[in-house]
């Protein structure tokens, strides 16, 4: 079942059991999109929270017979349930047009859903940024390297990056406007 057949099913479910209930046709239409919308927030995140606790056991399971740098820095910094919070606005997103058109006053919440998944995404990255740095400086040959200066140079680069993307979604504005916007008024 693709995601065009699973939205339509699940759609068709909730008119079907409100037209059951006996909710009236004016209502109905906007009731729908609602209860829609809902479901497929508690979807994305269940699916997001699964996939949370299995990666989190496998990784586990991993470590409890062989220990690998990467794998406990990445639950030191708690970075599986970042990365996992990505899940749920792709989920929302790929959702999201089957059950509004783009004319929607819900469709709102497409762009909402992009900003957390920028957010979500900036959180991941630096985690994971923290955890190799971690792993990189307990490395004998790397100790007397700048590894962190590195580090910290990405997170900065890539946060600025996710702030332009993030500003951009918000004024409804190409990023590359923004740089654009940006690059003149630091010519000035």
């Amino acid at each position: 079942m693709n995601t065009n057949e699973f939205a339509q099913t699940l759609l068709t479910w909730i008119k079907t059991l409100l037209l059951w209930i006996g909710i009236p046709h004016p209502i109905l239409n906007k009731l729908d999109e609602i209860i829609f919308l809902v479901f497929i927030i508690i979807i994305a995140f269940a699916i997001g929270t699964a996939m949370h606790y299995i990666t989190l056991y496998f990784t586990r399971r991993i470590l409890k017979y062989k220990q690998i740098g990467i794998l406990s820095s990445l639950i030191e910094y708690n970075a599986l349930r970042k990365i996992s919070a990505i899940i749920p606005p792709l989920i929302i997103a790929s959702l999201l047009p089957f059950a509004f058109d783009y004319h929607s006053t819900w469709f709102i919440v497409s762009e909402i859903t992009w900003i957390y998944f920028f957010i979500a995404l900036l959180f991941s990255v630096n985690a994971i940024l923290n955890s190799v740095g971690d792993v990189l400086m307990s490395k004998e040959q790397l100790q007397n390297k700048p590894m962190k200066g590195f580090i910290q140079i990405f997170q900065v680069i890539f946060s600025c990056i996710a702030i332009i993307i993030i500003i951009s979604i918000l004024i409804n504005k190409s990023p590359l406007n923004l740089i654009t916007g940006l690059g003149a008024f630091a010519a000035v």
